[in-house]
């Protein structure tokens, strides 16, 4: 075999591993990631979660008097030990992959919450769900790796119905003036890009409020002194109305 044949052909297997096998592997391993942290990360943030999410049955229900709520990226469904424990609401649970469907449906019967379905799609091409139809929707540390972030929001407003809200926390992009901070966040990125496909230097603060909602409350926050130089340790946490 000739060298240049040699080069192309590795070129070729590169290629494909990086650009079809790559995408694969990483949404794999960010689940085992997320099903093996499953309470760590989460048990800082429980507080502020539950606090979030405590309206879920006063939401408007839609035209045929469901209150339905659709979570974006549930991961090995760490959120659903904030919500509500009521029979009042329907959740649909959605994520890249179907990794951790039987567990959500399980988690959800042990909880109490009425398990709609699961379904398999990106946050930025809802086309499966049908015009208000939700009362809610959920998207958590979700923002940082969805392809298109203005296109994820217009399709999220899309869905709700009039007076639904979005509830969203996300780490983003170092505003303060610290120089570790930034210096870390900065050199952190291209790893967390090419490992879980998140990009913390992204100002979902801007993309959030400039989406067109008719009213939007949101604070930022540090995660926790212990993690206060994280590369991700910057977040926002709120609700947007449509």
């Amino acid at each position: 075999m000739r060298l240049n044949e040699l080069f192309y052909i590795t070129l070729g297997s590169a290629s494909f591993a990086t650009l079809v096998l790559w995408p694969k592997i990483q949404r794999y391993l960010e689940y085992r990631f997320l099903k093996f942290n499953e309470h760590g990360r989460d048990s800082i943030l429980f507080g502020r979660k539950s606090k979030l999410f405590s309206d879920f049955d006063s939401l408007p229900t839609n035209s045929n008097g469901q209150r339905i709520i659709l979570e974006l990226g549930i991961g090995a469904g760490a959120n659903l030990f904030s919500f509500p424990t009521s029979r009042k609401y329907f959740l649909i649970a959605s994520d890249l992959h179907s990794y951790g469907r039987d567990s959500i449906q399980r988690k959800c019967t042990e909880l109490g919450i009425n398990f709609l379905s699961y379904l398999v799609l990106s946050a930025d091409d809802l086309h499966d769900i049908e015009s208000e139809t939700l009362s809610g929707v959920v998207a958590t540390l979700l923002l940082c790796s969805v392809p298109n972030v203005d296109k994820a929001l217009i399709e999220i407003k899309r869905v709700l119905v009039p007076g639904g809200k979005y509830y969203f926390l996300d780490h983003v992009k170092e505003e303060s003036n610290s120089v570790i901070r930034n210096l870390l966040q900065f050199l952190s990125w291209p790893f967390l890009i090419f490992f879980c496909g998140c990009n913390n230097r992204r100002d979902i603060k801007t993309n959030i409020e400039k989406a067109g909602f008719t009213f939007v409350t949101l604070e930022t926050f540090l995660i926790s002194k212990k993690l206060s130089y994280s590369p991700a340790a910057s977040h926002i946490m709120g609700v947007a109305i449509k």
